[in-house]
């Protein structure tokens, strides 16, 4: 995947998509490498893998399908025209062009069974409605733009943690005491640094808003400690509604704490 520098972009041309939310969390997560190892949206031989063996085309483990579903419309004119595909936000904000070497149709009826457990009411299978998926190199412009806990929006390769063992706590939910004392306790026992790594994309209706959960991590950690361990909050723009409720969902959110932060030592 290619950073490309503002200066040398030309992107006057080329065939239009807005992002949808869902396909905004997964963007960034593949463009700041939380996705690692993606480059791009999964293609259909990956697509298919995936979905039969928790593993890309390569044998890389992965274990969710992530994919860049688009209109009739757009796949149409991508054929015809043969340009790039300019991904964009809801604000018209250039992100990134793809060079699309591939379409094809998913099966979500397979996909629901293999990966959901059978049930096509997930969220996932509810919430990609588009015919076809595109794929292809991705050159970013930019990652999306967030105007609120900028300092806490690290990417794996911004993430300073201290040397020695990691403990990753992952969440949607505000910790409770018994979280607390279980993080803290695990961080004491090897003598380490308590990672709070909550996911802070789209919510179902009912949860609580990721706003009023970062005022609650933030307060139970007290310079630097939870509970007098060292402690670091670092957001994870990942999608929990889509990504959710499977054993594959739980390996996913693993791989996005552990594998892309391997240059921090180690986890547990």
């Amino acid at each position: 995947m290619e950073i490309m520098r503002p200066a040398v972009i030309k992107f006057t041309k080329g065939v239009h998509h807005t992002l949808t939310p869902r396909q905004l969390c997964d963007f960034e997560c593949i463009a700041n490498q939380s996705f690692k190892p993606l480059q791009t949206f999964l293609n259909r031989k990956d697509y298919e893998s995936v979905i039969d063996t928790a593993r890309l085309n390569n044998g890389a483990v992965w274990p969710m399908p992530i994919v860049l579903d688009v209109s009739s419309e757009t796949k149409d004119e991508l054929e015809k025209t043969g340009q790039p595909l300019i991904l964009r936000d809801s604000q018209f904000n250039f992100l990134a062009k793809m060079d699309v070497d591939d379409i094809f149709e998913p099966n979500y009826k397979v996909e629901a069974q293999k990966v959901f457990g059978g049930d096509p009411e997930h969220p996932a299978i509810q919430y990609k409605q588009e015919k076809f998926c595109v794929s292809g190199p991705i050159s970013v412009h930019q990652l999306p733009l967030h105007h609120d806990y900028t300092h806490l929006r690290m990417a794996p390769s911004d993430l300073k943690l201290p040397s020695g063992p990691v403990v990753a706590f992952q969440t949607r939910n505000p910790m409770h005491r018994a979280h607390m004392e279980l993080a803290s306790r695990a961080s004491a026992m090897v003598g380490g640094t308590v990672l709070i790594h909550p996911v802070v994309g789209l919510t179902k209706a009912g949860d609580i808003d990721y706003h009023t959960r970062i005022k609650c991590y933030q307060e139970i950690i007290e310079d630097g400690q939870l509970l007098g361990q060292p402690a670091v909050l670092s957001l994870l723009p990942l999608e929990p509604d889509i990504h959710i409720k499977t054993d594959e969902s739980t390996l996913q959110e693993s791989i996005a704490v552990v594998l892309e932060y391997l240059e921090n030592e180690k986890y547990i």
